[in-house]
């Protein structure tokens, strides 16, 4: 059985470049629907440096269609300015509650999004705390589906953690994470996890409480 608790993914031991983008990498978990509508939402935090993020999609393997069935998955249809006057990516929703600092935002530039298909991609520091990202999509009961994106990090440390555990703060701390939601609804407002408590972003998950773990390999 599911653990509810839990993110369908959250990155944590995942090895890093140090000082310059590492090369893409490309993470997916399946999950069955429990209701006809769903929430997939993405938490992100980098207090030393940025997530780029991107190329995200949703399958329903059960029917077996390619189609994506999240909108602007790539981040290459624009973006609005939604009723807090932050810009968020058509099709998504957006939810920063924390104030957190160098918040996400949908990027162009080579440096950040190189290797992402559109060539776009959502750019994220959020600095000691997460901001979110959200859509909702109809789903089958009972059909399992497939989430993927692509993400690469620029920051000197070794390891992705949810907190930051070095004793220091703003950028000199070490938190890294995305954290990956199926939630119960079409979300009006993303929540957004508070530091130290990822299980206040997960109420309501569904699916499969999977957590990827890779051993810790450096790259000099």
């Amino acid at each position: 059985m599911a653990d509810v608790k839990r993110p369908l993914i959250e990155m944590k031991n995942i090895d890093l470049y140090f000082g310059t983008f590492q090369a893409l990498k490309n993470v997916s978990v399946d999950f069955n629907a429990a209701m006809a509508n769903t929430a997939i939402s993405f938490a992100f935090r980098d207090d030393p440096a940025y997530i780029s993020f991107g190329d995200v999609s949703l399958l329903d393997l059960t029917t077996g269609a390619s189609s994506n069935l999240l909108a602007n998955g790539n981040f290459s249809g624009g973006t609005y300015q939604d009723q807090k006057g932050q810009l968020a990516p058509m099709g998504w929703s957006y939810g920063n509650s924390n104030g957190a600092q160098f918040a996400g935002m949908v990027s162009s530039s080579p440096y950040a999004c190189a290797g992402f298909s559109s060539g776009n991609c959502w750019y994220d520091g959020s600095m000691m705390a997460y901001d979110t990202l959200s859509q909702g999509v109809a789903t089958n009961v009972g059909d399992r589906y497939q989430l993927s994106f692509m993400y690469s990090e620029n920051s000197h440390q070794s390891l992705f953690s949810s907190l930051s555990n070095n004793g220091l703060s703003g950028r000199a701390g070490n938190g890294i994470d995305i954290a990956a939601y199926a939630k119960a609804g079409v979300p009006g407002g993303p929540d957004v996890p508070e530091p130290g408590s990822l299980a206040l972003f997960a109420a309501g998950l569904l699916g499969l409480a999977l957590f990827l773990r890779a051993q810790r390999r450096r790259s000099y």
